[in-house]
């Protein structure tokens, strides 16, 4: 056999990560570590998973922890929004928001009604995912698209933080905060 063919049996498919490949017994390692950019790009795509702001995310690529993402935002408060939660991401160094900006106004919602156990469920999961949020004590209500807030945090800032995630959320129509500034 030529040496020529042994080395080209011995090297691993540059499909497969380079945190996965070399491994000292010859496996591959499946398990990403959190400031790979593969990890960053899942988090991020996870993070804007919900958000009706997002009219259409065509691409999301992250390099060297700069995220760079494409699409259609419905407004340019959406986009910036965008931009905070990517950036709120563990490993992101940067954000290169060029969605464009498709709408002024809100959009109509289209096809079937989002119900109020839906809602409620995707705004818990968006305050756990948000550093800014996730240590905050707040009972979430919903009837008929209208959230209900009520618990403490440490300052005006973080309240008004949980008002705009929650208003970014899909079916809420409105929000009624009655959270406090704890003492």
């Amino acid at each position: 056999m030529p040496a020529d063919w042994i080395l080209k049996a011995t090297r691993q498919p540059p499909s497969i990560p380079y945190y996965m490949r070399n491994q000292p017994n010859g496996s591959v390692n499946c398990e990403a570590d959190e400031r790979t950019d593969v990890w960053i790009e899942a988090k991020v795509k996870l993070a804007l998973l919900f958000h009706r702001s997002i009219i259409d995310l065509t691409e999301v690529e992250v390099k060297d922890g700069v995220v760079r993402l494409q699409g259609l935002s419905q407004s340019r408060v959406g986009k910036t929004l965008i931009s905070a939660l990517a950036k709120d991401i563990d490993g992101v160094k940067r954000v290169n928001n060029r969605m464009a900006v498709a709408f002024s106004g809100r959009l109509e919602p289209i096809g079937e009604k989002i119900d109020d156990a839906t809602i409620t469920a995707q705004i818990e999961f968006a305050l756990l995912r948000n550093r800014s949020t996730r240590t905050l004590r707040i009972q979430v209500e919903t009837t008929r698209g209208e959230v209900t807030l009520r618990g403490t945090a440490r300052n005006q800032v973080e309240i008004d933080l949980v008002t705009r995630l929650i208003r970014d959320i899909e079916g809420v129509v409105e929000v009624k905060n009655n959270m406090t500034v704890q003492e």
